[in-house]
């Protein structure tokens, strides 16, 4: 599941897995699990980093500086450009529902090789 998750991450990225523009050095996106148990356990698949900006919808929205100062100690923006701005207007995104085509990928795959280990699991206890 994990798997076929991380190729539809690293597709909608750029293949690198990392989201530019966020952080200093790009943001590392993918997925995960975790096992919990050991009579029955369970995997826990999950999005690592800051998937939700790749994969979901974002509004227009204004940004606005934080701290930083410019030369003139004005609270600015520091753009691609060299320049500074007081705030800029994001257009928003369309989103990629990188999720949940992972999920429809990789989903019917596991499933299949869960049933197929299942299958063999009972014809080894039934020949002993």
């Amino acid at each position: 599941m994990t798997t076929e998750i991380r190729k539809v991450i690293a597709d909608d990225s750029g293949g690198d897995s990392r989201l530019s523009g966020v952080g200093k050095k790009g943001a590392k996106v993918g997925a995960g699990y975790d096992v919990k148990g050991t009579r029955n356990p369970i995997a826990i698949v999950r999005a690592r980093g800051p998937l939700h900006l790749l994969a979901n919808r974002t509004k227009p929205h204004a940004i606005t500086p934080k701290a930083r100062r410019s030369k003139r100690g004005a609270a600015a923006l520091s753009m691609p450009d060299g320049s500074y701005r007081a705030s800029a207007q994001h257009p928003g995104t369309r989103g990629k529902n990188t999720w949940r085509r992972g999920v429809d990928i990789g989903l019917p795959k596991a499933l299949r090789i869960l049933r197929s280990s299942t299958v063999d699991a009972v014809k080894r206890g039934l020949r002993a």
